[in-house]
Protein backbone atom coordinates (compact mmCIF):
# COMPACT_ATOMS: atom_id res chain seq x y z
CA UNK A 1 0.00 0.00 0.00
CA UNK A 2 1.44 3.35 -1.02
CA UNK A 3 1.20 6.21 1.44
CA UNK A 4 -0.53 9.33 0.18
CA UNK A 5 0.66 12.84 1.03
CA UNK A 6 -1.03 14.58 3.92
CA UNK A 7 -3.77 17.02 2.93
CA UNK A 8 -2.24 20.39 2.06
CA UNK A 9 1.16 18.89 1.19
CA UNK A 10 2.66 18.06 -2.17
CA UNK A 11 4.29 14.80 -3.07
CA UNK A 12 7.80 15.34 -4.44
CA UNK A 13 9.32 12.45 -6.37
CA UNK A 14 12.45 12.60 -8.49
CA UNK A 15 14.32 10.35 -10.90
CA UNK A 16 17.65 10.79 -12.61
CA UNK A 17 19.89 8.51 -14.66
CA UNK A 18 23.61 8.17 -15.16
CA UNK A 19 26.16 5.62 -16.31
CA UNK A 20 28.23 3.46 -13.98
CA UNK A 21 31.40 1.48 -14.59
CA UNK A 22 31.25 -2.18 -13.61
CA UNK A 23 34.73 -3.58 -13.01
CA UNK A 24 35.08 -7.31 -13.56
CA UNK A 25 38.24 -9.24 -12.62
CA UNK A 26 38.74 -10.72 -16.10
CA UNK A 27 37.83 -7.64 -18.16
CA UNK A 28 40.39 -5.22 -19.59
CA UNK A 29 38.03 -2.27 -19.29
CA UNK A 30 35.00 -1.51 -17.17
CA UNK A 31 31.56 -2.16 -18.58
CA UNK A 32 29.30 0.91 -18.78
CA UNK A 33 25.92 0.28 -17.16
CA UNK A 34 22.91 2.58 -17.02
CA UNK A 35 21.78 3.35 -13.46
CA UNK A 36 18.51 5.02 -12.52
CA UNK A 37 18.21 6.75 -9.15
CA UNK A 38 14.79 7.57 -7.73
CA UNK A 39 13.49 9.31 -4.64
CA UNK A 40 9.95 9.06 -3.31
CA UNK A 41 8.62 11.47 -0.74
CA UNK A 42 6.69 8.57 0.81
CA UNK A 43 10.07 7.05 1.79
CA UNK A 44 12.06 10.21 2.65
CA UNK A 45 15.17 8.56 4.08
CA UNK A 46 15.99 6.37 1.07
CA UNK A 47 17.05 6.63 -2.55
CA UNK A 48 16.69 3.64 -4.83
CA UNK A 49 19.39 2.84 -7.40
CA UNK A 50 18.51 0.40 -10.19
CA UNK A 51 21.54 -0.92 -12.08
CA UNK A 52 20.57 -2.31 -15.48
CA UNK A 53 22.89 -5.32 -15.89
CA UNK A 54 22.94 -7.93 -18.65
CA UNK A 55 21.59 -10.57 -16.23
CA UNK A 56 18.71 -8.35 -15.14
CA UNK A 57 18.14 -5.32 -12.99
CA UNK A 58 19.85 -5.06 -9.61
CA UNK A 59 18.07 -2.84 -7.10
CA UNK A 60 19.85 -1.09 -4.23
CA UNK A 61 18.17 0.96 -1.52
CA UNK A 62 20.55 3.63 -0.26
CA UNK A 63 20.26 5.85 2.77
CA UNK A 64 20.14 9.56 1.95
CA UNK A 65 22.68 10.16 4.72
CA UNK A 66 25.21 7.96 2.88
CA UNK A 67 24.66 9.98 -0.30
CA UNK A 68 24.89 13.33 1.49
CA UNK A 69 28.07 12.34 3.37
CA UNK A 70 29.56 10.93 0.14
CA UNK A 71 29.32 14.38 -1.44
CA UNK A 72 31.94 15.54 1.08
CA UNK A 73 34.06 12.55 2.09
CA UNK A 74 34.32 8.76 1.92
CA UNK A 75 31.11 7.32 3.29
CA UNK A 76 29.87 3.78 3.82
CA UNK A 77 31.50 0.72 5.36
CA UNK A 78 29.42 -2.09 3.88
CA UNK A 79 28.47 -3.13 0.36
CA UNK A 80 28.04 0.47 -0.82
CA UNK A 81 30.54 3.30 -0.59
CA UNK A 82 30.24 6.86 -1.87
CA UNK A 83 32.88 9.57 -2.12
CA UNK A 84 33.72 12.86 -3.81
CA UNK A 85 37.29 12.99 -5.05
CA UNK A 86 37.52 16.00 -7.37
CA UNK A 87 36.95 19.51 -5.99
CA UNK A 88 36.49 20.85 -9.54
CA UNK A 89 33.62 18.48 -10.27
CA UNK A 90 30.18 17.94 -8.77
CA UNK A 91 30.37 14.18 -9.41
CA UNK A 92 30.06 11.73 -6.54
CA UNK A 93 31.48 8.23 -7.05
CA UNK A 94 29.88 5.00 -5.82
CA UNK A 95 31.19 1.50 -5.28
CA UNK A 96 28.66 -1.33 -5.13
CA UNK A 97 30.54 -4.43 -4.04
CA UNK A 98 27.87 -7.09 -4.52
CA UNK A 99 25.90 -7.44 -7.72
CA UNK A 100 23.97 -10.62 -6.84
Amino acid sequence: MEALPRPGTTRHDAQWSTLADQYLPHARRPIRLPVRFSYRSTDPLCVQAVCHCSGGDVVWTLGRDLLADGCRTLSGTGDVQAWHDNPKSSATRFRFTRWR
